[in-house]
């Protein structure tokens, strides 16, 4: 077994020395310089990426606006449902804490009025709860509609383009430096909102 080995590590040894010796007294085909004189510059004529500012699209895109609006006065109108429920339990509260300091109530009825109370907080919890869960499922929607309009306009802009990729750079996204001439961000807004106008008229 160890002969064996031995053979092995031998001819393992006068394998490496002769590629050794191989590559230091042929012509090297592969040097750096070769390598860096083969690569060529990639131009935005020749390239197949392209980037969009999506901070910058968003800030122009109509859309955006519209939906952003409709958000906030949803936003408004649910804060508005649960406030006007908050000043109702306040005024049970209110009027608790009155006829109780004031002794206009018996011990029994006292109780009672807690128990209203409690479960009168549980429902307002309860509320605020599904408010939440409302607005951040709507927001949710807001932000699929908008990557689905975007998505579909560029999927259509890009028949006559042929950008193999279409990259999103945003501030703190993956995309540390960009060159200018990739950026289709101007003619995706124009478009884009070309085509959210003529829909909306």
């Amino acid at each position: 077994m160890k002969k064996i080995q031995l053979i092995i590590n031998i001819a393992l040894g006068v394998a490496v020395i002769a590629l050794f010796v191989l590559y230091f007294s042929g012509k090297k085909n592969n040097s750096i310089q070769d390598i860096i004189d083969v690569t060529t510059t990639i131009s935005a004529d020749s390239a197949s990426i392209a980037y969009i500012k999506y901070d910058s699209l968003l800030l122009h895109y109509e859309l955006y606006h519209d939906l952003s609006q409709k958000l906030e006065l949803r936003k408004q109108e649910l804060e508005s449902e649960f406030a006007s429920r908050q000043k109702g339990y306040e005024k049970l509260f209110k009027d608790y804490n009155e006829k109780v300091s004031k002794g206009l109530v018996t011990r029994y009825q006292a109780q009672e009025m807690e128990e209203n109370l409690a479960k009168e907080q549980q429902n307002l919890l309860n509320i605020r709860d599904q408010l939440t869960a409302q607005l951040m499922e709507e927001e949710q929607v807001f932000n699929r509609q908008l990557y689905y309009k975007i998505t579909e306009f560029l999927k259509e802009y890009n028949k006559n383009k042929g950008y193999q990729y279409i990259f999103n750079h945003q501030f703190g996204g993956p995309l540390l430096y960009t060159e200018e001439s990739f950026d289709i961000t101007k003619e995706a807004i124009e478009g884009l909102n070309k085509e959210y106008l003529k829909n909306k008229e």
